[in-house]
């Protein structure tokens, strides 16, 4: 017996994971149009959050719903838009293990997606545009609540707010690491692109640092006084609470 070529076998296995693969799961069949951006990333659970753009429609193209017609001038929903994976439906039974960029086609009748529907085709393409595991719920929920520009990143000044609002955790924090000004001291640790402010990558990992009880992350030791000599970097005037 020829002996079995183990890298080949991995390869196919590969491919057959990829863009045009097709299966039926409870009635709804999958089909994945634009594959994940890695075979290892982290898929979408029960309980996980998830933003998508969607065009819904029968299978001989008469038009249900979509994301790419919503708002003003034909734009697509906001960007932070997201639904819990909670009640099993066609579409989160579709999306099932899908992950962060993949576009998937699901085909199912009419009543998987909505109650009290008959039976007939849709064809519902969906890109998951973003996913937030439910580990990580809370930590988006910190980061919305931080991010008072609503503009997609927490700056100097959002930080200082969140530590003047909680005077515990900024006593905790001075106490833990020797320092004041422990804005600009997280903001040279996370900040890892060096533009300024935290995206919500960084935001996530600065905060499960901060809160050893759930993650533990290592952190460089900067010198305080290299911390007295940064400049001034907060963008805007601070807020005034009334």
């Amino acid at each position: 017996m020829a002996p079995i070529n183990i890298t080949g076998l991995i390869i196919i296995l590969a491919i057959s994971c990829v863009e045009g693969q097709t299966q039926t799961k409870e009635g709804v069949e999958i089909e994945i149009i634009t594959p994940p951006p890695s075979l290892e990333c982290q898929g979408i659970r029960k309980g996980d959050w998830v933003s998508i753009l969607y065009n819904a429609s029968t299978v001989e193209g008469q038009y249900l719903d979509s994301t790419y017609n919503r708002g003003r001038d034909n734009s697509t929903i906001p960007e932070m838009y997201y639904f819990a994976v909670g009640t099993k439906n066609g579409v989160t039974i579709g999306l099932e293990g899908a992950c962060k960029g993949e576009q998937r086609r699901l085909k199912m009748p009419l009543s998987k997606w909505q109650k009290d529907a008959n039976d007939t085709t849709i064809v519902y393409d969906a890109l998951v545009r973003d996913h937030v595991p439910v580990e990580n719920k809370h930590r988006l929920m910190e980061f919305w609540s931080l991010d008072w520009s609503s503009d997609g990143f927490v700056d100097l000044e959002e930080i200082d707010g969140a530590l003047n609002r909680d005077k515990n955790m900024k006593a905790m924090l001075e106490d833990s690491f020797g320092v004041e000004g422990m804005s600009d001291m997280l903001m040279n640790m996370f900040d890892r692109d060096g533009d300024e402010s935290l995206d919500r990558d960084e935001f996530f990992l600065m905060h499960e640092a901060i809160h050893p009880e759930k993650a533990e992350v290592p952190m460089e030791e900067e010198d305080p006084k290299e911390q007295a000599g940064k400049k001034d970097r907060r963008r805007r005037p601070q807020k005034v609470e009334l």
